[in-house]
C-alpha cells in the first residue's frame, strides 16, 4: 500500500520495522491481521491507496472507492483476485452483508428450472406447490408463495461458487412424496468434501426448518443435496455470498412437469 501518499510498503516488513505504525488507523484497517486488529476492521475496506503490479515496470495504484464505483461486472472481476478482496473487503463483500433469501418466487408458473445470475445452479427446478400437486409435500412445503424449489427428477442438486465462497445459513425442507425421505447435505471447499449432514424428514405435511445444524456450511465452494428415495422440496433458503462467483449464463431447458413426478 501506499503511506502518505508516495511510498509502496507491505504490511509484515512495516510492522516488524515498527510495530507502532499499527497506531496509524490507516495501517491497522490495511493490515488488521498483521496488526492483530482483526474484530476492528477486517470486515472493512482499507481506505490507504495500494498498488497492483501489472508487470515488471507497469504498476496501478487503486483506491477501494474506485472499485465500488465500477460497473457492477468490473467490480466483480477485481474482487474475484485475492489482492482486491483481501483489501477492500467490505466493497467486495468479504462478509457477506445481508444473508440472501431463495425463495424461487419469480421463475414462473411452469415447471422449470431455476437459475439465478449471483450463484451457479445445476438441478435446481421450481413449481406451484398447490396448484401442481396438492395435498403433497410441495404444497405445505411451501413457506413463501407461490413458488417452492426441489430437486428435478429425484436427483441431487448442486450449488456452487466457481471463484469464490459462500455459506449455507437456514432452509426449509420438505419431503415431496415419501415420509421419512432421507436427505444428505454435502459442502465442499477447494473441492474436498468439508462437512456433511444427513437428516431424515418426517411428514409431507410437516416442512422442517434447518439453521443452527448448518455451523460448519460455511466458506464453501460447492453444496450438493441428495435424496433417498424421492424429491425434497425446499424454500426460503438463506445464503451468504462471501467473494463474488464467476457465473456462466445458462439456459434453461423446456418446462417438463414429469421434473417433480415421484420416482
Amino acid at each position: 500500500f501506499i503511506l502518505n501518499f508516495c511510498e509502496a510498503r507491505k504490511c509484515s516488513p512495516l510492522v516488524a520495522k515498527d510495530p507502532n505504525m499499527c497506531k496509524n488507523k490507516s495501517v491497522a484497517r490495511f493490515c488488521p491481521e498483521t496488526c492483530g486488529m482483526c474484530s476492528e476492521y477486517s470486515c472493512e475496506d482499507a481506505d490507504l491507496p495500494f498498488i497492483i503490479s501489472k508487470n515488471k515496470n507497469k504498476n496501478k495504484v487503486w483506491t477501494c472507492l474506485e472499485i465500488s464505483n465500477l460497473p457492477q461486472n468490473k467490480k466483480d472481476a477485481k474482487c474475484s483476485k485475492e489482492k482486491f478482496y483481501s483489501t477492500c473487503r467490505n466493497t467486495c463483500g468479504m462478509c457477506g452483508g445481508d444473508p440472501i433469501v431463495i425463495d424461487f418466487d419469480e421463475n414462473g408458473d411452469q415447471t422449470a428450472q431455476y437459475y439465478r445470475d449471483d450463484i451457479m445452479l445445476d438441478n435446481y427446478w421450481t413449481l406451484r406447490g398447490a396448484f401442481a400437486h396438492p395435498g403433497s409435500g410441495y404444497e405445505y412445503g411451501t413457506k413463501s408463495q407461490p413458488l417452492v424449489g426441489f430437486n428435478g427428477y429425484g436427483d441431487p442438486m448442486t450449488m456452487s461458487c466457481p471463484g469464490g465462497k459462500f455459506s449455507l445459513d437456514s432452509v426449509w425442507m420438505t419431503p415431496a412424496w415419501d415420509n421419512g425421505l432421507q436427505v444428505t447435505l454435502d459442502g465442499y471447499e477447494s473441492g474436498s468434501l468439508k462437512t456433511t449432514l444427513t437428516v431424515t424428514l418426517p411428514d409431507t405435511t410437516m416442512p422442517t426448518f434447518f439453521d443452527s445444524q448448518l455451523g460448519d456450511f460455511k466458506d464453501l465452494d460447492s453444496l450438493t443435496i441428495t435424496t433417498n428415495p424421492n424429491h425434497v422440496a425446499i424454500d426460503d433458503m438463506s445464503i451468504e455470498i462471501h467473494s463474488p462467483c464467476t457465473v456462466i449464463p445458462q439456459e434453461a431447458g423446456a418446462p417438463d412437469t414429469n421434473a417433480a413426478i415421484a420416482v
